[in-house]
């Protein structure tokens, strides 16, 4: 099983912004009567005339302002990351690869004449590529709990079947298996599902059918199933 380990970058940019401002200065003079004076005062630019009694008077200022150009400075960097291929199939009510037990009871006579099919089980798969679901028994026969002896010897093959109930994987159900009817599993590998799309919520449902007759005793029977996702 393979995970991805998501990286996230921060960048950063400083902007560097310089302010500009202007000052301004006057001079001024007045003459009356003989009399000199002296007037300073702050403006950009400045003319004066004054008339007082029999005197004249003219007054300049000047004023001057100087600006400061703004300036910005940039920084960036590359951000790598490097995907593996991955994938993964869990049961959903388990969110986990290891589904909860199935019981399939058989109490009465018709159980045992019709078989007893189980309750829905779904499964999901993430894959960041197509892929395609095999299934297959850990073993060819069933282990035995119970009081005789010797322990009976019950096959997987021509005991339990599974049938699909759904199929959202965007790919084909594959020969003998179907949405109609259930087909018999073995220990040996069989393709279940193929070319399904990658993508991170691509599910399917099935249900199991046992079906042993009468010929074995009381006891509890059981067998591990095992579903495997493989990218294409």
């Amino acid at each position: 099983m393979k995970k991805i380990a998501l990286f996230t970058i921060l960048f950063v940019t400083l902007h560097v912004i310089a302010s500009a401002q202007s000052n301004g200065q006057g001079n001024g003079g007045q003459n009356s009567n003989g009399n000199n004076g002296n007037a300073n005062g702050n403006q950009g630019n400045g003319n004066g005339n004054g008339n007082n009694g029999n005197g004249n008077g003219n007054g300049g200022s000047n004023g001057g302002g100087e600006s400061i150009v703004a300036e910005s400075s940039g920084a960036s960097q590359s951000a790598n990351f490097a995907l593996s291929n991955a994938i993964e199939i869990t049961f959903v009510n388990s969110m986990s690869e290891y589904g909860a037990d199935v019981t399939l009871p058989f109490s009465t006579v018709n159980d045992y004449a019709n078989g007893v099919e189980s309750a829905e089980q779904e499964l999901k798969i993430r894959s960041n590529k197509n892929f395609s679901v095999a299934i297959k028994s850990n073993a060819a026969g069933f282990t035995y709990s119970g009081n005789t002896t010797p322990a009976p010897e019950m096959p997987v093959n021509g005991v339990l079947a599974i049938k699909l109930t759904a199929n959202n994987t965007g790919g084909s159900i594959a020969n003998p298996f179907s949405t109609s009817a259930y087909s018999g599993l073995t220990n040996s590998n069989q393709s279940l599902i193929t070319g399904g799309n990658r993508g991170g919520n691509q599910s399917f449902a099935i249900k199991y059918k046992a079906t042993p007759g009468f010929a074995y005793p009381a006891g509890t029977y059981s067998v591990d199933v095992v579903y495997t996702a493989t990218q294409q």
